[in-house]
């Protein structure tokens, strides 16, 4: 260990430290703390910390804590403390310790784990930076920031309905449908927080289906159509080609295109138009999604497709999310996707994806 700083940071729930005897790590810094928070900020706060103590019986408490610890800060080791009394189940792969170890047992522990660390690791690289954390509380605020806005819209459209009441049924249909594609807004920006967790995990697929072009392109586009009116930008829309049912996963390609329109409609001016176009190529299929907004400069384009990093710019993270997930799907799909874009020229993104097994398999 030569000259290392060790530090240990023992978390104590209920205010009474581990049973554990810890007086003897003479050569350790401790630190107490007693709530999951708290925890985080010493491990952001710490590079040094080499181990993390928990009671066992506040393990379930603090599972999520223990999964950061392991598959986050890869530098820092995880030590459940237990005793003869101990209730909470022990989440897997993390060592335990007897409460009633002896203090030679103890510090023979701690230097075992410490010890399977890299030489020289620390636990610097994978614990964010100050400037990192704040860019995920940029990313928190922008999902945020969108989930509100349909939240808006319902609001708005519910309190139209009960000021002016349910006599005129065509107006009360629309502001119904008004408010279901709200929902569906909502939905996809959900659906896109979860995808990216199952992207993370290596577990986001496909389920094919049968589904022609026209259909794809429809649905997608009466979703975001509420969207558009709102910002009172004009959603047009079109298919070529015959009505020959595709497989692909066509939920997935929806939500490739509502991420692409809605990008359009949050980026184009009032009056503002946004084209959308699907054709059927020879081996693959072929969409596009055109605004005429304000358009991104070529530091801008860089890595937008992209996982989140720290330098992306506050345009990045405005479409950011949204693009990472339409550039796995389309992946997955065994297409590309690409972007074409200049300050004051607005925006063409456009991606191919090739349908499953037996092409262009009629149902």
């Amino acid at each position: 260990m030569g000259s290392e700083e060790k530090t240990i940071l023992i978390i104590d729930p209920a205010g009474n430290h581990p049973a554990v005897d810890h007086s003897i790590l003479t050569d350790w810094t401790i630190h107490l703390v007693g709530d999951f928070e708290a925890a985080l900020r010493e491990l952001a706060d710490r590079p040094t910390i080499n181990v993390v103590m928990v009671p066992q019986d506040a393990a379930g408490q603090f599972r999520a804590f223990l999964k950061t610890c392991t598959r986050q800060y890869s530098g820092v080791s995880p030590l459940l403390i237990t005793t003869s009394s101990s209730k909470g189940k022990a989440p897997p792969g993390i060592p335990k310790l007897s409460a009633s170890v002896s203090p030679e047992g103890l510090q023979e522990a701690l230097d075992g784990l410490i010890a399977e660390r890299t030489p020289g690791q620390g636990n610097h690289s994978p614990i964010p930076s100050r400037h990192e954390i704040l860019f995920q509380e940029d990313w928190v605020k922008v999902v945020a920031h969108d989930i509100r806005s349909p939240l808006t819209l319902i609001n708005s459209y519910t309190s139209m309905l009960l000021r002016d009441g349910f006599k005129d049924e065509a107006q009360v249909r629309l502001i119904v449908e008004r408010i279901r594609n709200s929902g569906q807004w909502m939905i996809a920006l959900v659906d896109n927080i979860l995808d990216l967790a199952l992207l993370e995990e290596g577990r986001l697929g496909l389920k094919y289906t049968l589904t022609p072009l026209e259909d794809i392109l429809s649905m997608a586009c009466d979703n975001m159509r509420s969207l558009a009116e709102n910002a009172q930008v004009t959603l047009e829309w079109g298919a070529t080609g015959d009505s020959t049912p595709y497989r692909v996963d066509h939920l997935k390609i929806e939500q490739v295109l509502q991420n692409l329109i809605g990008n359009g409609i949050k980026h184009s001016e009032k009056g503002g138009r946004v084209l959308v176009r699907a054709s059927a190529e020879e081996d693959s299929l072929l969409f596009s999604v055109r605004d005429w907004g304000r358009g991104m400069s070529l530091e801008e384009t860089s890595g937008i497709f992209d996982r989140f990093t720290s330098t992306a710019s506050s345009t990045q993270l405005g479409r950011g999310l949204g693009l990472t997930i339409a550039n796995t799907i389309v992946k997955l799909h065994g297409g590309a996707i690409q972007l074409e874009s200049g300050l004051g020229q607005g925006s063409i993104f456009s991606f191919t994806i090739v349908p499953g097994p037996d092409l262009k398999e009629a149902s």
